[in-house]
């Protein structure tokens, strides 16, 4: 994935459910995507704090949370037993052209209390010059 400075990054992922019949209408399950260098760090703490404050951070979907069967992206069906989701991220228009490293932290709400963290990926893009061509697979 590439994309000038002041370009998108378009990303999509999927969710895998292990028994969707278990997951309640309201699941409060969310992905949480920031760019940072987190993912090498071992510490949930830190991991999360590890971000590069010129990007957005973005988290999906909508209230209630996942839901197995539901695709974000209507062109692309998705199995009873998955979610997709995607994610548009907007290059700052004064960052270096080179490579980042994307996070992903799936999580779930818990109202009151402390919510529950279920896992973390992790991606990489590259800002290119603005007359470099984008990359064929963007």
């Amino acid at each position: 994935m590439s994309a000038p400075p002041g370009g998108i990054i378009h990303g999509r992922m999927y969710v895998d459910f292990a028994d969707p019949a278990t997951v309640p209408s309201e699941s409060g399950i969310y992905v949480h995507v920031w760019i940072g260098s987190g993912n090498i760090d071992p510490d949930l703490g830190t991991f999360l704090m590890n971000v590069d404050s010129r990007f957005p951070r973005l988290t999906q979907p909508k209230v209630p949370g996942l839901q197995p069967g539901v695709s974000q992206a209507p062109e692309i069906p998705v199995r009873p037993d998955s979610s997709l989701l995607d994610f548009k991220l907007q290059v700052p228009s004064h960052v270096e052209q080179t490579n980042y490293l994307g996070n992903i932290c799936l999580m779930q709400r818990a109202g009151f209390d402390v919510g529950t963290y279920l896992g973390r990926a992790s991606f990489e893009f590259r800002v290119r010059g603005i007359d470099e061509p984008p990359d064929l697979a963007t």
